[in-house]
């Protein structure tokens, strides 16, 4: 997969991220091979809980509204695209490995 997409004109970023869910802790554990996102989210996948969980950690984590969060792609799916309103260059650099939610 190519590298995040972003608009600049309007601060919008497209994001594949990979889930691991039931994961002893949430947090980013920072970029594949294939540029997307490797998360571990503590939330099971069942009834939107790991999802909710991905929404808040990358709101935390980008200083987003989670409004500004939406799952695009593969809500039921570990592999999933993730548009994020409101974000610069900046923001998605700082995007790392060891960022948690509290």
């Amino acid at each position: 997969m190519p590298r995040p997409r972003t608009n600049a004109a309007s601060s919008y970023l497209s994001l594949t991220v990979h889930v691991r869910p039931r994961a002893g802790r949430t947090a980013i554990l920072g970029r594949r091979a294939d540029s997307s996102l490797e998360v571990a989210l503590r939330a099971v996948p069942e009834g939107g809980k790991a999802n909710a969980e991905l929404v808040a950690l990358l709101a935390h984590a980008l200083a987003v509204p989670r409004s500004a969060v939406t799952i695009r792609r593969g809500k039921a799916a570990r592999t999933k695209v993730v548009g994020v309103e409101g974000v610069g260059q900046a923001q998605l650099a700082g995007l790392g490995a060891g960022e948690t939610l509290r």
